[in-house]
């Protein structure tokens, strides 16, 4: 499967703040299209956690979940 442009075009963005020195929950914030209100807000409290990893994991097992639930509703709206 090719790349999604605009989803590569966030990546660079957020990569070249990451690399000026920006905290990840900043960054992830003004990509609103892919980044909800309630993920950077726990992006934020990870980090200044400490338990980034731990968030990270949580929302990708989020992500991954609802991804699987759209497919099985459109599997079935398409029945």
């Amino acid at each position: 499967e090719g790349e999604n442009p605009a989803v590569s075009a966030v990546c660079r963005r957020m990569a070249r703040a990451l690399v000026s020195g920006e905290s990840l929950h900043a960054a992830a914030g003004r990509e609103r299209d892919l980044f909800d209100l309630t993920s950077v807000r726990l992006l934020e409290v990870g980090y200044r956690g400490g338990k980034l990893p731990a968030i990270l994991a949580r929302l990708a097992a989020n992500e991954e979940q609802n991804w699987k639930l759209r497919q099985m509703l459109q599997s079935q709206l398409a029945y």
